[in-house]
């Protein structure tokens, strides 16, 4: 692998002429070469160069380099990584391109930050090219009309990002959907949560989407997302790959929850490890069964979200298909260095999140804090805390409230959730029974009977009494 090394000027070519017809200074071409290079060498560099390049990426390279860069984009679509003697042996005609790119490779960590450059540069360059076509126009060297259509056209590739309307395959990838679908049974277009009334209205989590699971602390959304939506979507018959990006705690502590609510075992006694047998038995057996889910989790050293999504990335090219992506919670997260308003940083990042959901073609569920003026109350949209980007870019809200969390009059046991926004369906409200004990939900039924906070505390005693190994 070559040597890290940062970009200088000494080493360029120098201008030269581009498929624009405008000159490129020696640091847009260094800017080339040390994207394409780190995205060749580092995991995940690939990835995130072309969520920050976007629609922008064919415009950004520029002569030769243009292939690889475009093949580059492939294999990050298909999720896979970029080598570049995988590259070099696709395209053995642009191997001296290759090598004098990996000659630039730098530190993943600064891929967003020259990738943010070169898509400067590649604006400025489009700014160039218009500012030149009015040039022409007026010295009489071009036809006012033709100058008028191509320099709109140079401004709104700007403006836009270089945006492609899809106008060519989209009927047969439709139809391919929907026999793929027919062929296997499978009513939802996205991924259960096992919440009844709200996967009827929304068909699913889509896939290249965010969600959102919101909630006062206290109230359960942890627990909902991983010990019920998470095994609900990885079971048959969808089996969809669940990979849990966990904040909150340690890997072994979200398995060890998952296997205790799907056991109903004491989660204070089976940490001990101070269960009575029959009670242990069925927490092994809980184990060995979710075990065989395809469920993931991950404990991030940092709460970067360029660094998390370069893991979801990876993931994603592991299961080779779609998924589901939890992420526990939003608001442990921030991105390095920010110097703006917490808001305008989560709205950045809720912003990264639905471009990495879109890039890997997989659901993202994030779970968020709800704020202070929720409390007491069912909660709404506007309670989301931080930002309101982060419900814009989600394509349904789910708002989890237990009335008796926060009021000690009214039932603990009893859960809502609540779609308060699905962008292409009805809203819908399930309701849940929860038991605390063993953190887990499940859909209410009609015999259940609501118990306050109290209530299920004498309940949970006997429940630790009769599983609770005897002292000796």
């Amino acid at each position: 692998m070559a040597q890290t090394s940062q970009p200088n000027n000494e080493r360029s070519a120098g201008p030269r002429e581009t498929q624009h017809g405008t000159v490129r200074s020696a640091e847009s071409l260094n800017l080339e070469l040390s994207v394409l290079g780190t995205s060749m060498l580092h995991q995940g560099a690939a990835s995130v160069a072309v969520r920050v390049l976007g629609n922008m990426w064919d415009t950004a390279f520029t002569d030769h380099r243009l292939d690889v860069a475009q093949l580059i984009r492939e294999y990050v679509q298909a999720s896979k990584m970029p080598d570049h003697s995988t590259i070099a042996r696709q395209i053995p005609d642009r191997t001296a391109e290759i090598q004098a790119a990996i000659t630039y490779v730098e530190d993943p960590a600064v891929i967003e930050n020259r990738a943010e450059q070169l898509l400067f540069a590649a604006k400025r360059r489009l700014l160039a090219n218009t500012a030149e076509t009015c040039e022409r126009a007026s010295g009489g060297n071009i036809d006012v009309d033709i100058a008028i259509n191509q320099t709109f056209g140079e401004l709104a590739n700007i403006y836009s990002g270089g945006v492609k309307i899809d106008t060519a395959d989209w009927s047969e990838k439709l139809l391919e959907d929907y026999d793929r679908r027919e062929a296997q049974g499978l009513e939802l277009t996205g991924a259960p949560t096992g919440l009844p009334k709200i996967d009827q209205a929304t068909s699913g989590l889509q896939y290249g989407e965010t969600h959102v699971l919101a909630a006062r602390t206290g109230h359960g959304k942890s627990a909902m997302a991983v010990n019920y939506i998470a095994p609900a979507a990885a079971r048959p018959p969808y089996e969809v790959p669940v990979l849990v990006i966990g904040h909150e705690m340690s890997s072994r502590q979200y398995r060890l929850r998952m296997a205790c609510a799907d056991a109903g075992v004491h989660y204070s006694i089976a940490s001990a490890a101070r269960l009575r047998l029959k009670t242990k038995e069925r927490l092994q057996e809980s184990i060995k069964k979710l075990s065989q889910l395809p469920i993931s989790i991950i404990e991030p050293q940092t709460g970067d979200p360029t660094e998390l999504m370069a893991h979801v990335m990876a993931w994603r090219h592991s299961v080779g298909r779609q998924g589901l992506v939890i992420v526990d919670h939003l608001q442990n997260e921030a991105i390095t260095g920010f110097r703006g308003q917490r808001p305008e940083m989560f709205a950045q990042i809720s912003a990264q999140w639905k471009a990495c959901m879109q890039a890997t073609d997989c659901a993202g569920l994030l779970i968020a804090q709800l704020n202070r003026a929720a409390a007491g109350q069912p909660p709404k949209l506007e309670n989301l805390r931080d930002s309101g980007a982060i419900e814009q870019d989600a394509m349904s809200v789910m708002l989890l409230y237990r009335a008796g969390q926060e009021d000690p009059e009214k039932p603990a046991n009893c859960a809502q959730v609540g779609l308060a926004k699905n962008r292409e369906g009805s809203l819908a409200y399930e309701h849940m029974s929860f038991e605390g004990y063993c953190m887990h939900f499940r859909p209410w039924k009609p015999d259940d009977s609501e118990r306050t906070a109290t209530e299920m505390q004498q309940s949970e005693k006997n429940i630790h009494e009769n599983q609770k190994k005897p002292e000796e």
